[in-house]
């Protein structure tokens, strides 16, 4: 193995069982495949990348740290947006007569 310069194994399944996984690969590795799935978490050590967008179901929904910067296009939820404890959705002002007003429409 250590002379030929490509393995390849066609199949059906190819399974490793092991303790851990492991791999070296210097100048990158590539799955070309429609689909990678994991049973648990992913986790990246640098920035993670996407070039047919991103969809994410379930659980407790997404979690951000840090500055979030969008360019380009709009952000749609038919949710409420709240930023600072304050509703986008229900959030009154005060009037010219010191009244306040009614929700946004």
């Amino acid at each position: 193995i250590k002379k030929g310069r490509i393995i390849e194994a066609d199949c059906d399944v190819y399974r490793v069982n092991c303790q851990q996984y492991e791999i070296n690969a210097s100048a990158g590795a590539n799955f070309n495949t429609p689909k990678v799935e994991a049973s648990a978490v992913v986790t990246a050590q640098g920035q993670i990348n996407g070039n047919g967008g991103m969809a994410v179901e379930g659980g407790s929904g997404a979690t951000f740290k840090g500055d979030v910067q969008q360019t380009g296009g709009s952000y749609t939820t038919d949710g409420d947006v709240v930023a600072k404890g304050k509703s986008l959705a229900t959030h009154p002002h005060i009037d010219s007569i010191g009244g306040t007003t009614s929700p946004p429409l």
